[in-house]
C-alpha cells in the first residue's frame, strides 16, 4: 500500500495542541496579576471539559481501531483464502476504493498545503507584529514620559497661579486695608476740617464779640477822656480863679485889713473849694485806675485771642501737613495699584497663554490617543490567532492600564487639592523624588518581568515546534495504518468539524469579550476626559459664579431691607383696613336693622294705603294719583334700597375676608 493513501491525522495533534494552549490559559487564570471576566472563566473552564471528553474519545477511537485492525487482518485471511473470481471483484472494489480514497487524500494535501501557507504568513504577522508592539513600546514610554513632563508642568503652572492668587489676595487685602486707612484719614481729614471750620466760626464770633467790647471799651474811654478834659479844663479855670484869688487876696491883704469879714468868707470859700479840689483831683485817679484795669483786660484779651489763633494756625499746619502726607502716600497706593494691575494683567495674560497650551496638549494627547486606540485595534485584530501572544499582551496591557489608572488617581488627587497641594509643595517634594525613584524601580520590575514574559514565549514557541515535528512523525506512523482508518475517517472528520464548530465559536466568544473590554476603556477614558473637562471648566467658572453670588447676595439685602419695609408698611395698611372693616361692619349691621325696620314701616304703610285706597277710591281721583305716585316713589326706594343691600352685603363680606384673612392679597369687588 503506497503511504500517499495514508490520511494525515487522527486529530491528536490538534487535541494536543489545544490542550497545551489550554493549559496555558488556566495558568494565567491562577495567576494573582491577571484579570479576566467571569463568563470567560466559565466558557474557557467548558471548553477545557469539552477537550477532556474529546481526548477521551480519541483513547477510545484508538482502541476500536486497534480491534478493527485485528478483525481486518482477519478479514484479509480470508481474502487470501477466498476463491479467484470473488477475489477479482474484491480487488477491484478495493481498487476503486483506493482511487476514490487517493483523489480525497490528494484534495486533503492541497488543503494541508494551503494551511501551511496560512501558517506561514500567520508567523510572518508575528515577527511584524512583535516589531509593531516593540515600536509602540517605545512609544508608550516617549509617550508616558511626555504625560509625566505634562504633569508636572501642570503642576508647576498650578502652584504658580496658586501662589500668584495667594500673593494677589495678600495684595488686594494690603490695598483694602490701605484704602480703608486713605478712607479713615479722610474722614479724620473732614472731621479736622469740620473742627476747624467751627473753631473758626467760634473763633470769629468771640473775635467779633471781643471787637464789639474793644469798640464799646474805646467808647467809655473816649466819653471817660472827654469827661476828664472837660474836668481839666474846669480844674484849670478853678485853678487860674485860686490865682487870681490869692493874687486879689495878697494886693488885698495889706489894703483891706479892715475887711476881716470878707476875708474870713474868702478863706471859708476858699476852704470849700479846696475841698471840691481834691474831690474833683480823686476823680480822674479812679478814671486812671479804671483805664489801666481795662488796658489789662484789654492786653489779656488780645494775648488769649493770640494764643488760640496761634493753636488754631499749628492745628491747620498740623492737619495741612497730615493731608500732604496722606496725599503723598494716596499717590503712592496709586502707583502701587497701578503696577499691581500691571502685574495683574501680565498674571492673566500668562494664564491666558497656558490655558491655550494646555488646549493645545490636550488636542495632541487626544489624537496621540487616538492613534494609540487605532493601532491597539489592529493589534487585537492581528493577534487573535495567536493566544500565547495573547496573553503577553493582555499582560502588557493590563500593566499598561493600572500605571494609566495611578497616574490619573495622582492627577485626580492632585488637581482636586491643588489649592492645598500648592501651599505644601516644599514639604512634599522629597515624596515626589521618592515616588519618581519607586516607580522608576518599579518599571524596571515591570521590564523584566515583560523580559520574562517574552522568553516563556519563546520556550513556548520552541516546545510548540518540538511538538509539531513529533506531530509530522506520528503524521508518517498514521499514513501507514492508513488502511486500518478507512472506515472510521468519516467519524473522525465529523469529530474535527465539531471542534473547529467550538473552536470557532471560542474565538468568537473571546473576540466579543475583547470588543466589550474595549468599549468599557473607551467609555471609562472618555468619562475621566469629561470629568476633568468639567472639573476645569468648573474651576474657571467658580471664580466668575462667587463674583455674581456676592453681587447677587448684596442685591438681595437690599430687597430683603426693601421688602421688609414693605411687608412693614403693609401691615400697618392692614391693621388700619381692619380698624375700618370693623366700623364698616358695625354700620352694615346699622343700617340693616334700620332696613328691616324701613320695610316693616314700608309693609305697614303699604297695608294702610291699600285700606285708605279702598276707603277713598269712589271718593277722589285726585287723592288716588297722589298714592299711585306715592307707590311708584316707594317701589323705586325699596328697589334702590335692595341695591344699597346688596352693595353693603358684598362690601360685608369683602370686611369679614379682610378681617379673617390678613395677609390675603384678594382684591375687593365694590360694584
Amino acid at each position: 500500500m503506497d503511504d500517499s493513501l495514508c490520511p494525515l491525522s487522527l486529530g491528536s495533534s490538534v487535541a494536543i495542541e489545544v490542550l497545551e494552549k489550554l493549559f496555558k490559559v488556566e495558568k494565567a487564570l491562577k495567576n494573582e496579576t491577571f484579570e479576566f471576566n467571569q463568563e470567560a472563566k466559565t466558557t474557557l473552564e467548558e471548553i477545557a471539559e469539552a477537550v477532556k471528553k474529546l481526548e477521551c474519545m480519541r483513547k477510545t477511537t484508538i482502541d476500536l481501531l486497534e480491534i478493527e485492525s485485528i478483525e481486518a487482518s482477519r478479514l484479509r485471511f480470508l481474502l487470501i483464502h477466498l476463491p479467484g473470481n470473488i477475489s477479482k471483484e474484491i480487488e477491484d472494489a478495493v481498487i476503486a476504493a483506493r482511487v476514490t480514497n487517493a483523489e480525497e487524500i490528494n484534495s486533503l494535501n492541497n488543503a494541508i498545503e494551503t494551511v501551511n501557507f496560512e501558517m506561514e504568513l500567520l508567523n510572518e504577522r508575528l515577527t511584524n507584529l512583535e516589531k509593531m508592539n516593540i515600536e509602540l513600546w517605545e512609544e508608550q514610554e516617549e509617550l508616558a514620559d511626555d504625560h509625566q513632563k505634562a504633569v508636572l508642568m501642570v503642576n508647576m503652572k498650578m502652584k504658580e497661579r496658586a501662589e500668584n492668587d495667594t500673593s494677589t489676595k495678600e495684595i488686594y487685602d494690603k490695598k483694602k486695608v490701605d484704602e480703608e486707612k486713605i478712607d479713615h484719614y479722610q474722614d479724620l481729614l473732614h472731621t479736622i476740617n469740620t473742627e476747624l471750620t467751627e473753631e473758626r466760626d467760634i473763633f470769629v464770633t468771640k473775635k467779633e464779640s471781643l471787637e464789639k467790647k474793644i469798640a464799646e471799651l474805646k467808647q467809655l474811654k473816649d466819653d471817660e477822656i472827654k469827661c476828664t478834659l472837660k474836668k481839666k479844663r474846669q480844674l484849670s479855670q478853678m485853678v487860674t480863679e485860686i490865682a487870681k484869688i490869692k493874687e486879689e487876696f495878697k494886693r488885698r491883704q495889706g489894703a483891706m485889713k479892715e475887711q476881716d469879714v470878707a476875708r474870713d468868707e474868702l478863706e471859708e470859700g476858699l476852704k470849700r473849694l479846696q475841698k471840691e479840689l481834691q474831690i474833683q483831683l480823686k476823680q480822674p485817679e479812679q478814671l486812671v485806675t479804671k483805664r489801666t484795669d481795662y488796658d489789662n483786660a484789654l492786653v489779656d484779651l488780645v494775648e488769649s485771642s493770640k494764643m488760640k489763633q496761634k493753636d488754631l494756625i499749628d492745628k491747620i499746619r498740623q492737619a495741612t501737613e497730615k493731608f500732604s502726607k496722606i496725599k503723598a502716600r494716596h499717590t503712592d497706593l496709586k502707583g502701587k495699584n497701578k503696577i499691581l494691575n500691571g502685574h495683574l494683567k501680565a498674571a492673566q495674560l500668562e494664564e491666558h497663554e497656558y490655558y491655550i497650551k494646555e488646549r493645545n496638549s490636550r488636542d495632541l494627547v487626544d489624537k496621540i490617543e487616538l492613534l494609540i486606540a487605532e493601532k491597539k485595534a489592529l493589534l487585537s485584530k492581528k493577534l487573535m490567532d495567536t493566544e500565547a501572544l495573547e496573553e503577553a499582551i493582555e499582560n502588557l496591557k493590563h500593566l499598561y492600564r493600572t500605571t494609566i489608572e495611578s497616574y490619573r488617581k495622582q492627577i485626580a488627587f492632585l488637581k482636586g487639592n491643588w489649592m492645598s497641594e500648592s501651599q505644601k509643595s516644599i514639604k512634599n517634594q522629597w515624596k515626589v523624588i521618592n515616588f519618581q525613584k519607586e516607580h522608576e524601580r518599579w518599571r524596571k520590575t515591570e521590564h523584566d518581568d515583560v523580559e520574562e514574559l517574552i522568553k516563556r514565549v519563546e520556550y513556548i514557541e520552541q516546545k510548540r515546534a518540538e511538538i509539531y515535528e513529533e506531530g509530522i512523525f506520528c503524521d508518517e506512523t498514521i499514513f501507514k495504518h492508513e488502511e486500518k482508518i478507512e472506515e472510521l475517517s468519516e467519524a473522525v472528520k465529523e469529530e474535527e468539524e465539531i471542534f473547529s464548530q467550538i473552536e470557532h465559536g471560542v474565538t468568537e466568544e473571546l473576540k466579543v469579550i475583547e470588543e466589550h473590554i474595549k468599549n468599557l476603556l473607551k467609555k471609562g477614558r472618555n468619562k475621566e476626559f469629561a470629568f476633568m473637562r468639567n472639573h476645569l471648566d468648573s474651576m474657571y467658572t467658580s471664580e466668575k459664579n462667587i463674583y455674581e453670588v456676592e453681587q447677587h447676595l448684596k442685591l438681595l439685602v437690599l430687597e430683603n431691607y426693601r421688602l421688609k419695609k414693605a411687608i412693614r408698611l403693609v401691615k400697618e395698611d392692614i391693621n388700619y383696613l381692619t380698624k375700618e372693616g370693623q366700623g364698616y361692619k358695625f354700620t352694615v349691621k346699622k343700617l340693616e336693622t334700620e332696613v328691616q325696620n324701613l320695610r316693616d314701616v314700608f309693609l305697614n304703610m303699604w297695608k294702610e294705603t291699600l285700606k285708605e285706597v279702598k276707603k277713598f277710591k269712589e271718593k277722589n281721583m285726585i287723592t288716588l294719583d297722589e298714592t299711585e305716585k306715592l307707590i311708584r316713589y316707594l317701589y323705586l326706594r325699596e328697589e334702590r334700597l335692595k341695591v344699597i343691600c346688596g352693595w353693603l352685603r358684598r362690601n360685608a363680606d369683602n370686611l369679614e375676608y379682610i378681617i379673617d384673612y390678613k395677609e390675603s392679597t384678594t382684591i375687593i369687588d365694590i360694584v
